[in-house]
Parts: C-alpha cells; sequence; structure tokens
C-alpha cells in the first residue's frame, strides 16, 4: 500500500460521512482527485476492513453504479465523547447515593450481570467462559497462574476519577466462578497490568 493510503482512505472515510445516501467510485474519484482504479484500490481495503459497503446503485451516464455507505464500524472510527458523557452521569449517581452506596451499586451491576454469563456457561469450565466474556468486553485478557491477567481496562478514563468501577470487576469475576477472587494488581495504582487470582474453595 503506498504511504499516502491511509490519508486517502480517512478521506473517504469523511466524504461517506457527509454523503449518508451514498457515493459512487466515480464521484469519490472525482472528489479525491485520483484516478477511478486508485479509488477502487482504496475502497477495496476499506470494504476488506468493513468500514464501508456497497449499498444499491445509482445511474452514472446512463449505466448504473455501485453507491458505498459507512458500515457501523466505520462511524466509529470518529470521534466519540462516551467518556465524557458518563463520567457526567456517574458522579451525579455517586453525589445522589454517597460513595458507599454508589460502590455497592456497580458491585451489583457486576454481579448481576456475571450471574447472567455463569448462567449461559451451564457450569461447563467456568473460567474459560469468564475469559471468553471479558475478551468480549474489549478486555485485553488472558489465564495466568491461576487467575486472569487483563493488560487494559475498558473504562480507563473513568477509573482515574471513579475507583470504584474497579469492584465491577471483581463482583463480575466472583459471580461467574461462585468463588472469591483477590486483586493481586491494579493499572490504575501504576502497576502494568490487573491481575486476578481465584480463590477456590
Amino acid at each position: 500500500m503506498n504511504p499516502d493510503s491511509g490519508p486517502r482512505q480517512q478521506q473517504i472515510l469523511q466524504l461517506l460521512l457527509e454523503n449518508k445516501s451514498g457515493l459512487s467510485i466515480e464521484d469519490l474519484a472525482l472528489r479525491l482527485a485520483i484516478s477511478r482504479s486508485a479509488t477502487q484500490q482504496h475502497l477495496a481495503v476499506l470494504e476488506r476492513n468493513s468500514l464501508i459497503k456497497a449499498d444499491g446503485q445509482n445511474m452514472t451516464k446512463g449505466r448504473p453504479a455501485r453507491n458505498y455507505v459507512l458500515t457501523d464500524t466505520g462511524l466509529n472510527q470518529f470521534p466519540k465523547q462516551y467518556s465524557w458523557f458518563s463520567n457526567i452521569i456517574l458522579t451525579a449517581l455517586k453525589d445522589e447515593l454517597g460513595q458507599a452506596a454508589f460502590e455497592k451499586f456497580i458491585e451489583n451491576l457486576g454481579t448481576q450481570l456475571g450471574r447472567s454469563l455463569r448462567e449461559q456457561a451451564q457450569q461447563q469450565n467456568l473460567e474459560h467462559e469468564l475469559l471468553k466474556a471479558m475478551q468480549a468486553l474489549g478486555y485485553q485478557a488472558e489465564s495466568c497462574d491461576d487467575g486472569i491477567q487483563a493488560y487494559n481496562c475498558v473504562y480507563h478514563d473513568l477509573v482515574a476519577q471513579h475507583p470504584e468501577l474497579c469492584a465491577f470487576d471483581r463482583a463480575l469475576m466472583t459471580s461467574v466462578l461462585g468463588e472469591p477472587i483477590e486483586q493481586k494488581a491494579c493499572m490504575q495504582q501504576g502497576d502494568c497490568a490487573c491481575i486476578f487470582q481465584f480463590k477456590h474453595t
């Protein structure tokens, strides 16, 4: 791929964001001031990465041409302010409940999700199912010595202001396994990873 391909593909995504009904190869080539074949190559990469899709046809010079639009994955490439909005909600909730009740609320959320995951697992290798569930939630996690090690925090921006969120992880794991876990390391406290050790009873 040519060094300019990244910026070109970003331009294509931006154009499709601004034109929700979609654009054809000819439309895009004209707006980018590049050849049709170069445009096709960029579109092929974006389509392969599920960022765009062909959506219907329009007529170009009397012949049908495919229109391209953004997929949900493509839309998610653009900045969002989930953390900012979530922080507002969590701060208001903590102010209303008080810190102790707020932490209990967060813990209960983890417990409820853990129970649901445990029921779905039907007692089959609960540790494996827990790891799969964490990965599905966005954690870069793997098994370690009788526990799980996570290399990222899915609410990293929030936990700095709301350390009570760590109670969600611990409650989730305890609820799935049906036994307590101990958090041995925490990235929020300067460790390289969050390490959760199973305490088999």
